[in-house]
């Protein structure tokens, strides 16, 4: 069934049907995002969230459970990659 519209930013719908789509579970998922909502919705859906730090206009520090990674390469190493 596809939506009409957009989804509200910190709902966990998107993140749960991209799971669906790939075949995991949401606690077999990362969200990373930049921002309080993107947080949100990784809990909402519960996936791990991830707070990137770096680049323009991010937060240094969200509250919240969540990992954070201060560069690209912290992510890779964060996610086992």
């Amino acid at each position: 069934m596809r939506r009409r519209g957009p989804l509200p930013e910190a709902g966990p719908d998107g993140l749960l049907d991209a799971c669906r789509h790939l075949g995991v579970g949401p606690g077999e998922a990362a969200y990373v995002g930049d921002a309080a909502t993107d947080l949100c919705c990784a809990r909402a859906a519960g996936a791990l969230a991830v707070h990137a730090t770096w680049g323009a206009g991010t937060t240094p520090r969200l509250p919240g459970e969540h990992l954070t990674a201060p560069s690209p390469a912290r992510l890779a190493r964060l996610l086992g990659a």
